[in-house]
Formats: C-alpha cells, sequence, structure tokens
C-alpha cells in the first residue's frame, strides 16, 4: 500500500490513479453515515484505462483493502479486480441478505470472457467462496450469513 508498510514503485502516470483510490478507501468515503447494511461498491479507474493487468497494481489494491479491514473497521465478504475496475461487497453490522450482487460480482471475469470459471480469476474472492477446498486469498474476507 503507498504511503503504509513497504515502500512499492508505482510508475509516475498511474500515481493519480492508485492515489485516487487509496483516497477513497482510506479517508471515509465508503462509511455508512446511517444505518448498517451490506455494501456493493465499484471503483472505476479513471478514462477505463487497463491498470489491473499485472500482479503488482493488483497487490497494491489488495493491500489497501487488508489496511482497511484491519485500521479502518471495514468487513469485506467479496471482490474481484478487473483490468479495469473492482466490485467489493463490504458491510457492517445488519445487512441485506440478498445474494445478487454477489454472484454479479464473481462471475464478472467469466462473462468477459476472462476465465472459463470465474473462480479461475486470481483477484477475485470467487474462489475463496464458490470452491469446496479453501483456497488462499490475496484479502482476508469476512463471512456473513447470506
Amino acid at each position: 500500500m503507498i504511503g503504509c508498510g513497504r515502500p512499492l514503485a508505482v510508475p509516475l502516470s498511474l500515481l493519480p490513479i492508485f492515489l485516487a483510490i487509496q483516497y477513497n478507501l482510506l479517508h471515509g468515503n465508503c462509511q455508512n453515515p446511517g444505518g448498517a447494511g451490506v455494501y456493493y461498491l465499484t471503483l472505476a479507474v479513471v478514462y477505463w484505462l487497463p491498470v489491473f493487468v499485472s500482479a503488482e497494481p493488483c497487490l497494491i489494491f489488495t493491500e489497501s483493502l487488508n489496511y482497511c479491514q484491519q485500521n479502518k473497521n471495514l468487513r469485506i465478504n467479496a471482490f474481484v479486480i478487473m483490468p479495469t475496475h473492482t466490485h467489493i461487497i463490504v458491510f457492517d453490522a445488519d445487512f441485506d441478505n440478498k445474494r445478487t450482487k454477489f454472484d454479479y460480482l464473481h462471475d464478472n471475469p467469466r462473462r468477459k470472457g476472462l476465465v472459463h470459471e470465474a473462480a479461475d480469476w486470481r483477484f477475485s474472492s470467487a474462489a475463496y467462496w464458490l470452491r469446496e477446498q479453501v483456497t488462499d486469498c490475496d484479502v482476508r474476507l469476512t463471512g456473513v450469513a447470506w
């Protein structure tokens, strides 16, 4: 994560994108001002540039999510990192238990033709939730009762 932990070399041309994503995650723009629930977030890269095409930028993003979970009380139920955008399901104490967004989020790489099965996309929580055998995940996930 930029500015927290080990320094990472981010190309100057990509720096505004990473700073915008981190600002949104770290400075409370995702906080719920009223009640509680589950939130489906989509973060798009400026001009839909394909930034998340290698492991390094994806790992910067996953480190940011882990930081928010550890330091901002954010709970992450599911995520997927696509080349030009991300989807995340976060939650707090009370939430709607519908799986519509959960299933949509995980199936996104398969629908876009990037993999044959949603669980095959590395930067997604699909394998963690959908495969019978527990697999490693780049982000610490928190379960909810669907």
